[in-house]
């Protein structure tokens, strides 16, 4: 397998996909999000949902030529969950529960990314290096929705094809 050049709309796209086959996702529960602490609409039903968004990359004069530059980019994905506390307002369903809970929600997501390169359709690899988790923000909660979520952000490094 060669690595090639992709932009940036290739590797979310790619990134959606991947987390859609790996953790058995479809597109009303894996999708692109633009700030993952504003939670979507969630579909009913289904145990748990996938943002991913785009968030902050580098990009270094040294490695800019006509036609590509690198870029180190970060990209958040986002574990939400319909959940109810515990019937005494206490946390620990919301951590724990079984299929949905926010810190089994955190692990699911870490072993779809970590170490993982995308390809292209064609079997290419584009990534500079492996995916990599770099910080995990805490739980957070939405009452009046009853939504919690968690947001791993990833490191998702890449030459640019800006031809």
């Amino acid at each position: 397998m060669a690595r090639i050049d992709v932009d940036q709309d290739t590797v979310l796209t790619r990134l959606v996909a991947h987390l859609q086959s790996t953790l058995s996702l479809n597109a009303r529960q894996c999708f692109p999000v633009v700030d993952p602490d504003q939670p979507p609409e969630l579909p009913v039903g289904g145990t748990f949902f996938v943002g991913v968004g785009v968030a902050e990359g580098q990009l270094f004069p040294d490695e800019q030529i006509s036609g590509n530059i690198s870029e180190d980019s970060d990209v958040e994905v986002t574990g939400y969950s319909r959940i109810h506390l515990d019937s005494a307002d206490h946390d620990e369903k919301l951590y724990q529960e079984t299929n949905r809970g926010t810190l089994i929600l955190k692990k699911k997501l870490i072993k779809a990314v970590a170490g993982v390169d995308l390809t292209t359709a064609g079997g290419d690899n584009f990534l500079r290096q492996p995916m990599y988790v770099k910080r995990a923000s805490r739980t957070q909660y939405d009452g009046d929705q009853m939504i919690a979520w968690i947001t791993i952000t990833i490191g998702v490094d890449f030459d640019c094809d800006i031809t």
